[in-house]
């Protein structure tokens, strides 16, 4: 899910865009390992610039149950 951003400190949107969400990964079974599934939950956010490019991308994630 994308969601606005705002500023912290004024609560008021400032442009940058938050998202949520969930990464299924799958692994197949082959001759050596068994089949494997794993759920990630993530969170991203990314600021823009007064030409609307990324200037900071933030990723969060737990990933020890992908092991």
């Amino acid at each position: 899910m994308l969601l606005p951003g705002v500023d912290a400190k004024t609560g008021v949107a400032d442009g940058s865009v938050r998202f949520y969400g969930i990464w299924e990964f799958k692994l197949k079974k082959t001759a050596t390992y068994e089949s494997k599934t794993a759920r990630l939950k993530g969170y991203e956010s990314y600021d823009f610039d007064n030409e609307g490019k990324i200037i900071i991308q933030q990723s969060y994630g737990d990933l020890s149950g992908l092991a």
